[in-house]
């Protein structure tokens, strides 16, 4: 195992199913520590990832994105969050309504969440979400 110093930046590998297709397949961060097992707490710009890491797992990056001051430590978070929180399309999935109103009221799964319907919602019924 190759020793990776605290402060040098890292890419950490997003697996298919922490990302959507349009994601990165890798996360940014900042090695924050390592304990005597060889295990590396990764800091990203959304948070400390509470996923260990051997160094093996990391690619070493040459240029500084981040420091590890810049790393918000309240909680700890989960690669599939900060994949999301990195996402420019918020993460996997999508959402569609079945809405027979027309999409006027926040009962609209679409309208609620600030999004556009789309052709797979309802193709055939009137909307005024589109």
């Amino acid at each position: 195992m190759r020793p990776l110093d605290v402060g040098k930046n890292v890419a950490v590998p997003v697996s298919n199913l922490d990302r959507a297709r349009a994601n990165q397949r890798n996360l940014l961060g900042v090695v924050m520590s390592e304990n005597d097992h060889g295990i590396v707490t990764v800091g990203t710009k959304h948070g400390v990832l509470q996923t260990g890491f051997l160094s093996t797992q990391l690619t070493p990056l040459n240029q500084k994105f981040i420091e590890p001051s810049d790393v918000p430590a309240e909680q700890p978070i989960s690669i599939r969050t900060a994949s999301t929180k990195e996402s420019c399309h918020g993460g996997q999935g999508y959402s569609r309504c079945s809405c027979n109103t027309g999409c006027i009221t926040n009962r609209c799964v679409c309208k609620r969440s600030g999004n556009l319907c789309s052709s797979s919602c309802h193709s055939a019924k009137t909307c005024t979400n589109k």
